[in-house]
C-alpha cells in the first residue's frame, strides 16, 4: 500500500471509472468528461473563493469534516453551478499518509442507500468537488484550522502581537489530476449531487 502511495496516479482514470458506475446504476449526474483543458490560476482561485464563501455561510455543530462535508459539497456544488463552473459532487473514500479516512466504501453499498426508502440503509462515504479538468477541491479536510500561538508577553510590552490573518487557501485542499498519490489520494466511487442530496436528507448529521 505504501509503495502504492508513494507512485503518483492519473486521477482522471479514477473519477472516469466512477462516471461510468453511476452511469450504470442509473444514478442521476451531468456525465462529465473531465478531459477540459486546465483552469488558469484565476479561474481556480475563483473558484476556491466561491467554495469558501458557499463553506462559510453554513453554521455547524461540529468540528468533525467527514461529518460537515456532505453539506459543505451540496453549498458548494450550488455556488459553482451559478458560477458557470463545470463539476460534479464526488463520493467515494480518502487515503491519507496511507490510511483510509472511512472505513467500508463502496460503490454498492452508496447505490444500495441511495435506491432504498429506509433511513436505516446507510452507506460509509466521504465527498469533496471535482472540477470538469480533473482538478479536486475539498473544502472540508482543512476547514478547521487553529488560529496562530500568540507569543507569551515580553518584559516591557504591554499587549501581545495581533495575530496573522487566516489565509483562506490553507483552509481548502486543491489537486490536480496527477498530484494524488503522495500524501492524499482521493478514491471516487461515485458520482452526483443529486445523490448526495438524498443521502443527506435520509441521515441528517450523519
Amino acid at each position: 500500500m505504501n509503495d502504492r502511495l508513494n507512485k503518483t496516479v492519473d486521477y482522471r482514470e479514477l473519477i472516469l471509472s466512477a462516471d461510468q458506475k453511476s452511469l450504470e446504476h442509473n444514478l442521476p449526474h451531468r456525465a462529465l468528461s473531465y478531459s477540459g483543458d486546465p483552469l488558469q490560476t484565476a479561474e481556480l482561485k475563483r473558484c476556491m473563493m466561491l467554495g469558501v464563501a458557499a463553506r462559510n455561510a453554513l453554521t455547524f455543530t461540529s468540528k468533525d469534516p467527514f461529518r460537515n462535508a456532505p453539506d459543505i459539497c451540496l453549498a458548494v456544488s450550488e455556488a459553482l453551478t451559478e458560477a458557470g463552473f463545470e463539476h460534479e459532487v464526488t463520493l467515494g473514500n480518502l487515503i491519507r499518509r496511507g490510511k483510509h479516512l472511512v472505513s467500508n466504501v463502496s460503490a454498492r453499498a452508496l447505490v444500495d442507500a441511495f435506491q432504498s426508502t429506509e433511513s436505516a440503509v446507510r452507506a460509509n462515504y466521504y465527498c469533496w468537488i471535482t472540477l470538469n479538468d480533473g482538478s479536486v477541491f475539498d473544502f472540508a479536510l482543512l476547514s478547521e484550522v487553529k488560529p496562530p500561538v500568540r507569543a507569551p508577553i515580553q518584559k516591557g510590552r504591554v499587549r501581545p502581537p495581533k495575530p496573522k490573518k487566516q489565509n483562506l487557501a490553507d483552509t481548502v485542499l486543491m489537486l490536480n489530476p496527477t498530484e494524488h498519490g503522495t500524501l492524499y489520494r482521493y478514491v471516487p466511487e461515485i458520482v452526483g449531487y443529486d445523490v448526495l442530496k438524498a443521502l443527506v436528507s435520509r441521515t441528517p448529521g450523519r
